[in-house]
């Protein structure tokens, strides 16, 4: 089995992620490689933000708990394409989280293709282990969607597909897959790790797993957390600090 392992303390500014970018891709083991020291950060709830945060849009509606945040796409009210944002921190330790957005039609009915704000709050303890999902991290899939100003903290992510697919395992702090989606001013200080066998590949990245478009914008965020991949020896794992694997379609 291959596998790449890195801890990385990196600061992606602005990038518009084509072929390759910002990708690893490890048939075999390769060392791990430093990363420079993130830009001070001083905003947010607790100072670790790297942009200011503005207040959320008109219309917005407010997640203080678990439990609203488990509502997203599961309630008629908390639509996939809706506009959220945090008011407080929320601790998501005491049980395994379920990634909003898991792509199961295969079209944006199952995607998350809205705006969420996390207004400087911290999303803490988040573990999601095990088979069950594809697209692990908070969201699963998000599609020209908008993710901002959230921090994910004690995060612990180990997404496992033990069959071939077109995407194979893809885990991120913040989303596992994106297209075309907007991610700025977030941090993840947590472990994510993709394993696969019989063939599929593996992308791990400490903000987004795979970025699979022509364009995705990932502004001012950055990982202090170990990001892992393993595949086959007949297959590739990618791993980034910032995003696993980015690829034109």
């Amino acid at each position: 089995m291959s596998n790449t392992s890195k801890r990385l303390i990196g600061v992606l500014l602005t990038a518009f992620l084509g072929v390759g970018l910002l990708s690893f891709i490890a048939p075999a083991s390769v060392p791990a490689v430093a990363a420079e020291t993130p830009l001070a950060p001083q905003y947010g709830s607790n100072g670790k933000f790297i942009a200011p945060i503005e207040a959320p849009v008109t219309g917005s509606k407010p997640i203080s708990s678990r439990a609203e945040l488990e509502k997203i796409g599961d309630d008629a009210s908390y639509p996939l394409n809706g506009v959220y944002h945090l008011s407080q921190n929320i601790d998501l330790s005491g049980g395994e989280w379920v990634p909003i957005g898991d792509n199961s039609t295969d079209s944006n009915a199952s995607r998350f293709t809205g705006t969420f704000d996390g207004q400087g709050f911290v999303i803490s303890d988040m573990t999601i282990t095990g088979s069950d999902y594809q697209y692990v991290g908070l969201f699963g899939f998000v599609d020209n969607a908008t993710i901002k100003n959230v921090g994910m903290e004690n995060t612990n992510i180990t997404a496992v597909i033990n069959k071939n697919n077109p995407h194979g395992a893809c885990a991120g702090g913040i989303a596992g897959f994106a297209i075309g989606s907007t991610i700025a001013n977030c941090y993840n200080t947590g472990d994510v790790t993709a394993n696969t066998s019989g063939g599929a590949w593996a992308s791990a990245g400490g903000i987004v797993g795979t970025a699979y478009t022509n364009s995705i914008t990932i502004t001012n965020c950055y990982n202090t957390g170990d990001v892992t991949a393993n595949a086959p020896v007949d297959s590739n794992a990618y791993a980034g600090g910032i995003v696993g694997y980015a690829f034109i379609f």
